[in-house]
């Protein structure tokens, strides 16, 4: 399907990750032209295409950035993934100088997105980071990125890749252990809680962790479970609905299963129908 933009940029993925780099970069060459008249354009295809010569062609790189800079100008994303890929580019032209300036930027981006950026990216800086020799950042952001996608093998075996690549293998092994206990404490902890029948409590432990690490998928579903029994048990509300619907689709934004998802739904959805039918 070469009019397929879609497929074309999941062709450059692939072809890119199995090392067919011939076939990467006419998939990305082929996606940018037709992302010209898609909604499906991305900055992506200019990072991956620029990443590619970045291996062989390094002035093509920086002129595919400075082209992917223009037409997404003002946007911080394409502003973040153009600044790591110069960061790596001008050091293999040992031009460190410009290698540092580039990184200074992407850290500035990096720190206004949050946890805006895709985690694809986060880990990108994440990588960046330790092979400026910016230990400090990197663990930091490496922290708080396990703790929301912990429960996310395949997420995970990119993030051990990466520790593989800048030589972290062993301490981010440790890192890993330790969040993953500190996770299974917590969750037991709300669930021990809950099966006590202390709702609001086992609430509170697992808002807390909702706080800390809001995008961990495991959190979410188990405080949407809390948060419907206690509807269930006690009177309902529009504002209590409000709050599950709000951690439902949270979930559903953060790719929770879904047959999760719409199993919760079934279950609010009804508790809303209950108290529409005695509103009326």
């Amino acid at each position: 399907s070469p009019q397929a933009i879609l497929r074309q940029q999941k062709l450059a993925t692939m072809a890119n990750m199995n090392g067919e780099l011939v076939i990467a970069e006419k998939a990305y060459k082929t996606a940018i032209d037709l992302g010209k008249n898609s909604v499906h354009h991305s900055s992506e295809d200019f990072a991956g295409l620029a990443k590619i010569y970045s291996k062989t062609d390094a002035k093509s790189a920086l002129k595919t950035l400075k082209d992917m800079r223009s037409l997404y100008f003002g946007n911080p994303e394409a502003e973040l993934r153009a600044a790591l890929l110069e960061t790596e580019v001008f050091h293999q032209l040992a031009d460190e100088e410009s290698s540092m300036q580039a990184y200074q930027t992407a850290q500035k981006l990096s720190l206004e997105l949050g946890s805006k950026a895709p985690t694809d990216l986060r880990l990108e800086m994440i990588k960046t980071s330790y092979l400026k020799g910016d230990d400090k950042a990197a663990n930091k952001q490496l922290e708080q990125l396990i703790k929301n996608h912990a429960d996310d093998d395949h997420f995970m075996g990119d993030v051990r890749k990466v520790l593989d690549e800048t030589g972290n293998a062993q301490q981010g092994e440790k890192l890993i252990a330790r969040i993953k206990k500190e996770l299974v404490d917590i969750n037991n902890k709300g669930v021990d809680l809950f099966k006590q029948g202390n709702i609001t409590e086992a609430t509170q432990v697992f808002q807390k962790a909702a706080t800390t690490m809001p995008e961990n998928k495991t959190i979410m579903i188990n405080m949407v479970k809390i948060l419907l029994h206690d509807l269930k048990s006690s009177e309902v509300s529009k504002e209590k609905i409000q709050r599950i619907q709000t951690f439902i689709n949270k979930a559903s934004q953060f790719g929770v299963k879904k047959e999760k998802i719409e199993h919760l739904q079934a279950q609010l959805n009804n508790l809303s129908h209950k108290i529409n039918s005695t509103a009326s």
